[in-house]
């Protein structure tokens, strides 16, 4: 785990499927068939051979939720691309990849398109569905994903693997020097 330019801390492969308790080889394999890429404006490959591919916690978050999705049956191609703009698009009562402070954040995923909604009590599902994003003239097929839950236990396995690092690496990690924050992008979305 590294810090960026920004002062976020990074993760290692490892780590980011170990905090969304999946199979580093699940995350990996992603990578390696170019399901999951790095961004190349932001983003490098590893410094070196044998050098761990380091992704910030927005990326493990977008991992978290695109597997959250394709257990459901969105392809990875879809849940990628919505994954990716939850966690890097926010909007004025949100940050990118933080959820909304009051009421659910919901994620709802189209046919190629996604939205997140900030739900409470009073709000409809019918506002949803005459949401301009799935007024497409066709019956919809959503698939919702309340967030809230999910991305506050990865934030919380994230912290614990943070905790557990040496001191001298909860600043610079295992590389032991400071790189970009990485993104995860479909190949798809390209």
């Amino acid at each position: 785990m590294l810090k960026d330019h920004q002062d976020r801390l990074l993760y290692t492969v490892a780590e980011v499927a170990e905090a969304n308790s999946m199979p580093v080889a699940t995350l990996r394999s992603r990578f390696q068939r170019r399901q999951f890429v790095v961004a190349p404006e932001v983003d490098a490959d590893p410094a070196g051979i044998g050098l761990p591919r380091l992704l910030s916690r927005e990326s493990a978050i977008a991992v978290a939720i695109a597997e959250a999705l394709t257990t459901r049956g969105v392809s990875i191609a879809d849940a990628t691309k919505a994954a990716v703009r939850f966690a890097y698009a926010g909007d004025a009562d949100r940050d990118p990849g933080r959820l909304y402070a009051k009421g659910e954040t919901v994620l709802a995923v189209g046919a190629q398109m996604s939205r997140v909604f900030n739900i409470s009590k009073s709000t409809k599902f019918s506002e949803i569905f005459k949401s301009s994003i799935f007024g497409t003239g066709q019956v919809p097929c959503i698939v919702f994903l309340v967030l809230d839950e999910l991305v506050e236990s990865v934030d919380v396995r994230l912290e614990q693997i943070a905790r557990r690092r040496p001191v001298d690496q909860r600043t610079r990690g295992p590389a032991g020097d400071s790189e970009d924050s990485r993104h995860m992008v479909s190949e798809e979305s390209r």
